[in-house]
């Protein structure tokens, strides 16, 4: 894997396992990658983490807000160039008329 692989925010994504059967997620579904955190492995030890991507489901090729689901980015896998500009151009579209909002995140500030 190169560097142009890794998966990273704003990504639209192609779930690449079954281990999300059971949240009614399946290999194939498209997914839209909003933000990426590391996490810790367990509570005996904080400081040894893994990545984690928070996602949602994009449906009929529109972004699924309500519902947000944390996933191993080796569960994923990124769509075409084309796919990613043809489904970033209707995620635009979709929220052209919505208010910015401030997230804070940890040390950072997302307009």
């Amino acid at each position: 894997m190169s560097m142009k692989d890794l998966i990273r925010p704003m990504d639209f994504c192609e779930i690449v396992t079954d281990k999300f059967v059971d949240q009614g997620v399946k290999r194939g579904h498209l997914v839209f990658v909003a933000s990426l955190k590391a996490l810790p492995i367990s509570e005996e030890d904080p400081y040894t983490q893994r990545v984690k991507a928070f996602v949602h489901l994009v449906v009929d090729d529109h972004v699924i807000i309500p519902d947000i689901y944390a996933m191993d980015p080796t569960s994923l896998a990124r769509v075409s160039p084309v796919k990613q500009r043809n489904l970033s151009n209707i995620l635009k579209q979709d929220f052209a008329n919505e208010e910015p909002i401030n997230v804070v995140n940890d040390n950072a500030t997302i307009n």
